[in-house]
């Protein structure tokens, strides 16, 4: 985790079942989350409060136009630099196509 301006930057590998790894990187600003995947899935969207946002989603079978629309947002911060919490609702469309309503809660320590 590290800072730079008014952003927060926090990356990460994941391995995703069936799928492999994949380096997630999360950027976090008071007001919108930026999350930026490479590896064995390639992802950019953005998550702002109130607004729709466009973004890409591909799994190397070709690249997805994804819909966002963002209905909750919260970003908490701790004894800054430490812990944050991210909290954000969306609705989600693949294509133009509607595929569901997420709820995504994210807590961010930093190993000591």
């Amino acid at each position: 985790m590290y800072e730079k301006q008014e952003w927060t930057y926090v990356r990460f590998e994941e391995e995703l079942e069936g799928i492999g790894k994949v380096q997630t990187t999360l950027k976090i600003g008071d007001a919108e989350v930026m999350v930026l995947r490479s590896g064995a899935v390639a992802m950019r969207q953005v998550y702002v409060y109130g607004e729709r946002t466009e973004g890409t989603y591909d799994m190397g079978y070709g690249r997805l136009h994804t819909e966002a629309v963002t209905d909750h947002l919260a970003v908490t911060r701790a004894n800054p630099g430490w812990m944050m919490h991210i909290d954000f609702h969306y609705r989600l469309a693949l294509q133009g196509t509607p595929v569901g309503r997420y709820e995504i809660s994210i807590v961010i320590e930093e190993d000591v």
